[in-house]
């Protein structure tokens, strides 16, 4: 795929590849022309629907979920998120689906 659309102060991307495609994301390639002229390799990653965050805050305190990332080996500390599904809107995935999902991790 080869584009020369020009993005923000002038960036203009001359070839993008899609390299990995997967269910969840895809990485692009891109060879970028610059202001000055230069081109630059960039990788990016590309994801086929919007996700969601839900920040729960109640004064000075705001949630967060404790999971296991492979990636670094450990545990973190991790903004409740998700993928938005096929047909549904933003509201109903943070206003719905993950104040459900909340609701069973928390006991208020």
């Amino acid at each position: 795929m080869s584009t020369s659309d020009v993005g923000p102060a002038g960036w203009r991307v001359r070839l993008a590849e899609r390299v990995l495609e997967n269910p969840w994301f895809s990485v692009l390639q891109q060879r970028v022309a610059v202001p000055d002229g230069t081109e630059r390799t960039y990788w990016t990653l590309d994801f086929p629907s919007p996700a969601v965050a839900v920040m729960v805050g109640r004064g000075d305190d705001f949630l967060l979920m404790r999971q296991y990332r492979f990636i670094v080996g450990e545990h973190v500390w991790a903004i409740p998120s998700g993928g938005v599904e096929a047909g549904e809107s933003l509201t109903d995935a943070a206003g719905v689906r993950w104040w459900r999902r909340l609701a069973t991790w928390l006991r208020v």
